[in-house]
C-alpha cells in the first residue's frame, strides 16, 4: 500500500514527489537516531476519514497545542523556562531577537488582505 498524505485542502495525495521526499526524510530521522514506527493502523481511520477538512484541521491544532505543551514540560534544559504554547508564542512576540512583526506591520498587512479578498469592481472601456 502506497503512503498517502493530505494536502492542505484536507484531500488525499499520492504525489510521487511528495512519497519519495517523505520517505527521504524518514532515513534521515534513522540516521540520526529516531525509531520509526511504519505501517500503523488507526482504529478510527474510517472515522477520520469521514470528517470534512475544517473538523480534521481543528483536530490536529487541537492535538499540536497539547503535544507542545507536554513537549515544554519534558525537556531536561530549558533556559527560558517556557512551559507551554502559549508561553512560547509570548516569548516569540517579546524576544527582539525573533523579529515578531509589529501592531502596525499586522494591522497593514491585515488590511492589505482585506483588500485583496474584496470583488473587484468591473473595468470600464
Amino acid at each position: 500500500m502506497l503512503p498517502c498524505f493530505l494536502s492542505k485542502s484536507g484531500e488525499r495525495s499520492t504525489n510521487p514527489t511528495l512519497i519519495a521526499s517523505f520517505e527521504e526524510a524518514l532515513k534521515t530521522l534513522v540516521s540520526l537516531g529516531a525509531t520509526v514506527v511504519d505501517n500503523v493502523e488507526i482504529p478510527s481511520q474510517d472515522e477520520w476519514d469521514a470528517w470534512d477538512s475544517r473538523k480534521r484541521r481543528r483536530a490536529l491544532e487541537a492535538e499540536f497545542k497539547a503535544s507542545i505543551d507536554r513537549w515544554c514540560g519534558s525537556l531536561v534544559t530549558n533556559p527560558e523556562d517556557i512551559k507551554s504554547l502559549d508561553h512560547l508564542i509570548d516569548f516569540i512576540k517579546k524576544d527582539p531577537n525573533e523579529a515578531y512583526p509589529s501592531e502596525i506591520s499586522r494591522d497593514s498587512s491585515r488590511l492589505r488582505n482585506h483588500r485583496e479578498s474584496m470583488p473587484q469592481s468591473p473595468k470600464t472601456r
